[in-house]
C-alpha cells in the first residue's frame, strides 16, 4: 500500500496550523481538482502549513483511511482533514474549518439524490455558527491531533505495508427499532469519538458540489428548517 501514498508538504517556519490533507481515492474527479489547486495556495497565503496526502488502488475505503491517519501520527501536523475525491468545497472552507476551536469539525455535502438532501441531523447552534452534530460523512472532516490518541490506544492494529495501524475506521451494526442495522465506517467513527467524550460541530454555511452523474450541489444552512437524514 505504501508505493501508493503520494505525499508533498509545504512547510512555513512558525506556524501555528500544518494541516494534512488526506484523500483515499480510486477516482479523482474534476470539481475536486479544481477546488484542492485553489485551496492550497490560499491556506499557504494565509500561513497555514499543508501536507497533500493521496491514497490511491486501496480496495476498502475504511482501511485507506485508517492507514492515512497513521501516517498523519508519525507526522508533526496538527490536524487531520479528510477531503473525498468527488467532493467540492468553497476556497476559504479549508481555513474557516481549521479556526473553529473544537477537536471535531465538518462541513456537510449533499448526497447523490434528488431531492437535495444531507446526511446529517443537526443540533442547537453553538458558537460561530456551527452546529452540533450527531454523527458528520467524512468527506469533509477535520480533527485535531489531540482528539485521536483517546481512540488510537485502545484500538486494535493490523499490519499494512508493514505498519502496525490502528483501526479506527469499520463499518459497525447499531441496534435500532428494526433491530440491527450496519452503519459505514464514518458513523461508527462518530460514535467512538462522541463515546470518548468529544462533541461533533458542523458547519452548514459552506458550500458544496459532490459528482456523480451530475453535480449534487448545496448548502446545509438553507436545509435546517427540513428533515436531514
Amino acid at each position: 500500500m505504501s508505493e501508493n501514498i503520494v505525499k508533498v508538504t509545504h512547510e512555513i517556519a512558525g506556524a501555528d496550523f500544518h494541516v494534512y490533507l488526506a484523500t483515499p481515492a480510486h477516482t479523482i474527479h474534476s470539481n475536486y481538482v479544481l477546488a484542492l489547486v485553489r485551496s492550497i495556495p490560499a491556506l499557504l497565503s494565509q500561513g497555514i502549513s499543508v501536507t497533500y496526502a493521496l491514497l490511491t488502488g486501496h480496495p476498502h475505503v475504511d482501511d485507506a483511511r485508517n492507514f492515512l491517519l497513521h501516517d498523519f501520527l508519525d507526522t508533526r501536523c496538527t490536524d487531520l482533514f479528510f477531503l473525498d475525491a468527488d467532493v467540492a468545497w468553497q476556497t476559504d472552507a479549508i481555513e474557516r474549518l481549521l479556526k473553529h476551536d473544537c477537536d471535531i469539525v465538518g462541513g456537510v455535502y449533499p448526497v447523490k439524490d434528488f431531492p437535495v438532501r444531507f446526511p446529517v441531523r443537526v443540533g442547537a447552534q453553538a458558537a460561530n455558527g456551527l452546529h452540533d452534530a450527531d454523527m458528520l460523512p467524512t468527506g469533509f472532516l477535520r480533527i485535531r491531533r489531540d482528539s485521536l490518541w483517546p481512540l488510537v490506544k485502545d484500538a486494535p492494529k493490523v499490519g499494512m505495508a508493514a505498519r502496525m495501524v490502528p483501526i479506527i475506521f469499520e463499518r459497525g451494526s447499531i441496534e435500532t427499532e428494526h433491530g440491527l442495522e450496519r452503519v459505514g465506517g464514518d458513523a461508527n467513527f462518530c460514535r467512538k469519538a462522541t463515546a470518548a467524550g468529544f462533541k461533533l460541530y458542523c458547519d452548514p454555511t459552506i458550500i458544496f458540489t459532490h459528482q456523480g452523474p451530475v453535480d449534487f450541489a448545496g448548502r446545509l444552512a438553507d436545509h435546517l428548517g427540513e428533515r436531514n437524514v
